[in-house]
């Protein structure tokens, strides 16, 4: 590898990485760790906080080695310029958002938060800026991690496990394989010496495990990617391989709309079409209420329950939001709820001027194929799937690598050293912040009787460091109401209803905030009075919440107001929602009703 290397260097193929040769060693291997967060995770929320941390790790490696080059950050490029807009008109959204700190960190089970973006942003950065020694950084890793993918699929699939690789599930699998399987067959790729029939057996191997493993959008982008590859380093004539460029882009369409229907299209009735448009059509309904500014980041889960009433409900099928976020599986309609129209055109601009850059590396004889596709294959996907945290740093650095020059020069002037510092302070503060704060919840999403016991003093720390931060203090609630259930004492001093009543004020636009609120002072005997309006500011943030409804008519028949308890149970059943909480709290309902007649 190391003569190759040397080889293609004399002849001026790359350039030399010289002092930032460790650093892109670092960077690339940091966001490929994300891709194997989830392994040993109990739990969703902790692989999300796993990759938040790889993430944060890695656009710090990333903010170092662009340290020595501040006023290089933003370059003064229309793409520089649209995608600033675009990340200043997303934090503008989430300071005027209701939930500032939920727009800056991301929701819980997703965590794409306005830090997120800064993050991305800085590994994409630096990877361009590193030039051609990222390039050949993932030239050299790309078949090593496309083959263990494949490997470890194979594996699950054999024992009849789940197949998704490394990854929490097929589809982020895919996309991590799309964003490498370029590389693998990289037309000047020689640095692990592996034979041009040993990477289209590797590649075609990747794309078949894809469609094995259900990943079937990213399959038939793949698929298409590797009859690309074999129709354009034919002998055949220009002509010819255009035809077959077209023939190929609409043998993907087909395929995607053919294969994929399940995914896009769903198989649950006409009215609903599936789960995906359902997403899409409450953050749409979401939207019209905040149809210029959005949410904030992430701001699905906000912008979504505020939308979704009875009322709503009795009409069609409603979506059903769970504790955090729901993403809404498109990546177009997560920046439309989440900044909104004009969030959205910036984005747009920004799109367009990274076209504008690819092709004029193109015309400059870069070999820009790999990482154009790579990109775009992977914002397909996006385009009815969540961007997974665990793959976005892999997607900054291939960003970056696609922009990158032989010296890691772009087309454009720098900023001035002055304005490069400070954007690089403020943008690694960002990233500091969010890595800390994934850190300090890594341990304690997990709660029950047998673990919150040892985690409530570090609850109770972790809430006291980051005071604006509600899901701590909810989590520390959680934990303290595990401890006061089984010891009196503990109860005595109610401490799980301070952390609630806290994490509350910090975000009382919270649905799920607001409910574990309404149940612990149920759970104290608060007068019935102060129970009924911790309910009924539950509905103030999502009137239709199934679970809240069912456990209103408990309360209800309770206090023998039969009829308003029957109204809450029906409003409860107008989801076809799994969760056996509410069915167990709608039948305890029933059996006090039919006690008390």
């Amino acid at each position: 590898m190391a003569e190759s290397y040397l080889r293609r260097r004399r002849e001026g193929v790359v350039a030399a990485p010289g002092a930032v040769a460790w650093p892109v060693i670092v960077l690339l291997a940091t966001c490929l760790l994300a891709l194997v967060s989830t392994l040993g995770a109990s739990q969703q929320l902790d692989a999300v906080d796993g990759a938040a941390v790889m993430l944060g790790v890695a656009a710090l490696v990333a903010a170092f080695g662009l340290s020595s080059r501040p006023e290089a950050l933003v370059p003064r490029t229309r793409l520089g310029f649209a995608w600033t807009a675009f990340l200043g008109w997303a934090l503008l959204s989430a300071v005027l958002s209701s939930r500032i700190w939920a727009a800056l960190m991301g929701e819980v089970t997703s965590l794409l938060g306005w830090f997120t973006l800064m993050a991305v942003t800085l590994v994409a950065v630096a990877a361009a800026r590193f030039g051609r020694g990222a390039r050949l950084a993932l030239e050299v890793a790309a078949p090593v991690v496309v083959f263990g993918e494949v490997v470890a699929t194979i594996v699950q699939l054999t024992l009849g496990d789940t197949p998704r690789g490394s990854l929490p599930n097929s589809t982020y699998l895919g996309e991590a394989v799309l964003l490498l399987l370029p590389f693998v067959m990289a037309e000047d790729s020689g640095a692990l010496r592996l034979e041009r029939r040993h990477r289209l057996w590797l590649a075609g191997s990747a794309a078949i495990t894809l469609a094995a493993a259900g990943s079937r959008v990213s399959a038939v982008v793949a698929i298409g990617w590797f009859l690309w590859v074999l129709a354009s380093r034919s002998g055949l004539s220009r002509s010819l391989k255009t035809a077959a460029a077209a023939a190929t882009i609409i043998a993907v369409a087909v395929g995607a709309i053919t294969f994929a229907r399940a995914e896009v299209l769903g198989s649950s009735g006409v009215e609903t079409l599936g789960q995906r448009p359902q997403m899409w059509r409450t953050a749409l309904e979401a939207t019209t209420t905040r149809p210029l500014l959005g949410y904030g980041p992430d701001g699905f889960m906000a912008g979504g329950v505020a939308v979704t009433t009875p009322e709503w409900a009795r009409q069609g099928a409603a979506l059903v939001f769970r504790p955090g976020a729901v993403d809404p599986h498109s990546i177009v309609i997560w920046v439309l709820v989440s900044a909104g129209a004009i969030g959205l055109a910036l984005l747009v601009w920004a799109l367009v001027e990274l076209c504008f850059a690819w092709r004029a590396r193109a015309r400059l004889g870069a070999d820009v194929a790999p990482g154009v596709f790579a990109v775009v294959g992977a914002l397909l996907v996006f385009l009815t799937a969540p961007a997974a945290l665990q793959v976005l740093p892999l997607f900054g650095f291939v960003l970056g690598v696609s922009l990158c020059g032989d010296d890691g020069d772009l087309d454009g002037s720098p900023q001035s050293s002055a304005v490069g510092r400070v954007m690089l302070v403020l943008a690694t503060l960002s990233v500091l912040t969010m890595t800390v704060n994934a850190a300090t919840r890594l341990a304690l999403e997990e709660h029950g009787p047998e673990v919150s016991p040892a985690k409530v003093r570090l609850a109770q720390a972790a809430t006291d460091l980051w005071r604006f931060d509600a899901h701590l203090a909810y989590l520390a609630s959680l934990h303290w109401g595990w401890v006061a259930a089984a010891n009196p004492a503990v109860a005595s001093a109610q401490p799980d209803l301070v952390a609630i009543e806290r994490a509350y004020a910090v975000d009382g636009r919270d649905p799920f905030v607001a409910f574990e609120r309404a149940r612990t002072l149920r759970f104290y005997g608060a007068p019935n009075e102060t129970i009924e309006a911790a309910f009924l500011s539950t509905f103030d943030r999502w009137s239709l919440f199934p679970l809240a409804r069912a456990e209103y008519a408990v309360f209800l028949a309770q206090n023998g107001r039969f009829d308003e308890a029957r109204e809450q149970i029906a409003i409860a059943r107008l989801v076809d929602d799994p969760d056996m909480q509410a069915t167990k709290a709608i039948e305890a309902a029933e059996a006090e009703m039919a006690a008390g007649k």
